[in-house]
């Protein structure tokens, strides 16, 4: 049992962290020009402009890219605010060998910078297949859960030792869809469920080591995951590699419907992704960060918030019917041969 000493240091780390939380900004942390920082995902999107953003803020950047050499790597280079603390490097996070060879070349590269320590590894890499949960093959949904979810969890045991012994932390940048989940995203939401459950166990366990863990979770942003046409070929995709049975479950007509669909969301879309940036930033930087980051405007904020806390199930349910309200009015035409049945009622 606890000692009065212990309920009192954790009482006191209690109210600190609502105190910073809700009533006054966090002080930032000291000495960033001694501090570098892991990200993976860096090829577009938020992995990329935190990048940038963090170079800029004096950091040493480790940019974690699939293709380093292609468009988003040669972003980078072009765009570093301070070029000799930026290190592209080459790293795919559902292969073990490139996460070792990513850790070893930032081990090796921080013995180069005296003094320098890795403050903080950015999890960011994540895919996204749009279309119902039948279609395509169970390696597309192994794929998922390989990069999403142990993908996260492979480079973060990776490089925990450099983060333990820097009194670092561990950034997530999990999702919206880690607390609501969408139809003809459910490969996607199970990974992110299963990556805020990651991020919660993990921060409870590394607080002995005094290395905070922080998940970030964004609505719908300007980015590959949300851009019409990427959305279009993927369903496009999953169904053509959909068994015929299935296809003839649902019919043409709801594929068409579905992609439709596509077009509601855009409204939804956020171009401005500096919210998330600043959020990621903010985590990195800030002396005492949120546990949570919900990226997303103050309407969805308080929405999501009543749906989490006051009407879980039901709001989710609402969500769920009003999203995709027209493919529930579309639904599935079967081909004649799959929707006969063998037993009749005379």
């Amino acid at each position: 049992m606890a000692s009065f000493g212990e309920w009192m240091s954790l009482l006191w780390t209690y109210f600190r962290q609502l105190f910073y939380r809700f009533i006054w900004p966090s002080p930032p942390i000291e000495d960033i020009d001694k501090k570098a920082v892991f990200i993976t995902g860096c090829d577009s999107g938020f992995g990329n402009a935190t990048a940038l953003a963090l170079n800029e803020c004096g950091f040493h950047v480790f940019a974690g890219c699939l293709f380093p050499d292609k468009e988003g790597g040669r972003h980078l280079r072009i765009r570093a605010t301070n070029p000799k603390r930026l290190h592209v490097i080459q790293i795919d996070v559902s292969n073990d060998l490139t996460v070792k060879m990513a850790y070893e070349e930032v081990t090796k590269k921080l013995l180069t910078l005296p003094g320098v320590t890795l403050h903080a590894v950015i999890n960011n890499a994540g895919i996204c297949p749009y279309g119902e949960l039948e279609w395509g093959s169970i390696d597309m949904i192994k794929n998922v859960l390989a990069v999403n979810t142990i993908g996260m969890v492979l480079v973060t045991r990776t490089f925990l030792p450099l983060i333990r012994a820097s009194k670092g932390r561990v950034i997530n940048v999990n999702s919206v869809a880690s607390r609501f989940a969408v139809p003809a995203l459910v490969p996607y939401c199970m990974s992110k469920y299963a990556s805020l459950a990651f991020t919660e166990g993990l921060r409870r366990e590394m607080t002995k080591f005094e290395v905070k863990v922080i998940s970030i979770e964004p609505y719908f942003f300007q980015t590959k995951m949300t851009d019409e046409e990427a959305i279009i070929k993927q369903i496009d995709l999953l169904w053509s590699k959909t068994e015929p049975e299935v296809r003839a479950a649902y019919g043409e007509h709801y594929v068409k419907v579905l992609t439709k669909q596509s077009k509601l969301i855009q409204p939804f879309v956020n171009k401005n992704i500096d919210i998330v940036v600043d959020s990621i930033k903010h985590g990195v930087t800030a002396k005492h960060p949120n546990h949570h980051y919900l990226c997303a405007p103050l309407a969805t904020r308080i929405m999501l918030y009543m749906g989490w806390f006051i009407w879980p199930q039901e709001t989710a349910e609402f969500l769920s019917e009003w999203f995709l309200a027209s493919t529930k009015r579309a639904k599935p035409l079967p081909d004649k041969a799959a929707s006969s049945s063998p037993c009749k009622l005379s």
